[in-house]
């Protein structure tokens, strides 16, 4: 017995053991497909702010098209020998043009940033794209760490809903087991057959009723004339080969009506009959 129930542990173990593993991918495969719907949002959200930037970049270099053409030959001359402006020397489209030119290396540095293959070059770089990738890199990596305090108690917490199903489940099986073990029961008790009792002073035939798992009560017409308590009797069921049917038993209640039988043997061929007229049910 003590072996058997260690077996049983170890086997529960095991099952308890192969649920956890499996609970475990279950959720690293669950948080990764989150993870990478949210990267998808992130990323289509870089791509929309590059397009943004190169619409403006667009709009930038028309302008510093157009304010180059109001440029004066002072400008352009200081501009073609690279000497340096100062503020009281540069005209009104200088000045802007600066700053045009200024925001036009801002927005392709940051368009070089959210394109495909970008890098980084300072820690403070500031890029959607980039910031997406290194979010999406340490989700994956929290995903998959061994660990990871949310996933141990997600899977624990699935585990005793599993095992609450289960037991609710074995529950259920056990509650109908036990109706139709008593369904059977009662469809056994009330089972009628046709029988042949044989005593010493007689043989008489009757219909069976009550039927347990010890004896069998006979509905006899004046038993009582025929047989006696403690008088040992031949059960058969009639229309059947008496050696595949007879039956041994013990009178131990006779009446006018009816004859009470003990069984002597614990299987025999009347209880087979029973058995099967029970099934067909």
């Amino acid at each position: 017995m003590t072996t058997d129930r260690s077996a049983a542990d170890t086997t529960k173990a095991v099952r308890l053991e192969q649920l956890r593993v499996e609970l475990n991918q279950r959720w690293i495969e669950q948080e990764l497909e989150r993870v990478n719907e949210v990267f998808l949002a992130a990323l289509k959200d870089a791509v929309e702010y590059c397009e943004q930037l190169r619409s403006e970049l667009a709009s930038q270099q028309l302008l510093e098209q157009e304010t180059q053409a109001k440029l004066t030959v002072a400008d352009k001359l200081r501009l073609k020998l690279g000497v340096p402006f100062s503020s009281s020397s540069m005209s009104a489209a200088a000045q802007k043009l600066s700053m045009i030119r200024e925001r036009i290396e801002q927005l392709q540095n940051e368009i070089l940033l959210n394109s495909p293959g970008a890098k980084a070059t300072s820690p403070d770089t500031r890029s959607k794209l980039l910031t997406a990738i290194a979010q999406n890199d340490r989700a994956v990596h929290l995903a998959q760490a061994s660990n990871n305090s949310a996933r141990s108690a997600w899977v624990e917490a699935q585990l005793q809903n599993q095992l609450i199903d289960q037991r609710g489940q074995l529950d259920a099986w056990r509650k109908e087991a036990t109706q139709t073990k008593a369904h059977r029961k009662a469809l056994r008790s009330n089972v009628k057959l046709t029988v042949t009792i044989e005593g010493q002073r007689g043989m008489l035939t009757g219909v069976t009723r009550d039927i347990s798992d010890t004896g069998v009560f006979v509905e006899l017409k004046d038993a009582d004339k025929t047989f006696i308590e403690g008088e040992l009797l031949t059960v058969q069921v009639s229309g059947l080969p008496a050696e595949s049917t007879a039956v041994r038993g013990v009178a131990v209640r006779v009446s006018s009506n009816g004859l009470g039988v003990r069984l002597n043997s614990a299987k025999n061929a009347l209880r087979t009959q029973i058995e099967n007229q029970d099934d067909s049910q």
